[in-house]
């Protein structure tokens, strides 16, 4: 357990530096750091081309207004 100490320590620093370096990069309104679908890895866009992205995919088939069913 002794040996893997060196090893978590490594791990948590570098979590660290990893969030700092998100939180600067969040404060560039030029780009854009969402979730990434799978939730692995980080995701920098540029914001105008982040907005394209999700402006095409709400335009697709696959998001159509349902009809009105009742209740449901």
């Amino acid at each position: 357990m002794v040996a893997d100490l060196p090893d978590v320590a490594h791990s948590y620093v570098h979590r660290i530096n990893q969030y700092r370096v998100l939180k600067e990069l969040r404060k560039n309104k030029d780009i854009v750091v969402p979730k990434s679908d799978e939730g692995i890895g980080v995701v920098v866009m540029d914001n105008d081309a982040y907005v394209l992205f999700a402006l095409n995919q709400l335009g697709s088939m696959a998001f159509r207004k349902c009809k009105s069913h009742g209740n449901l």
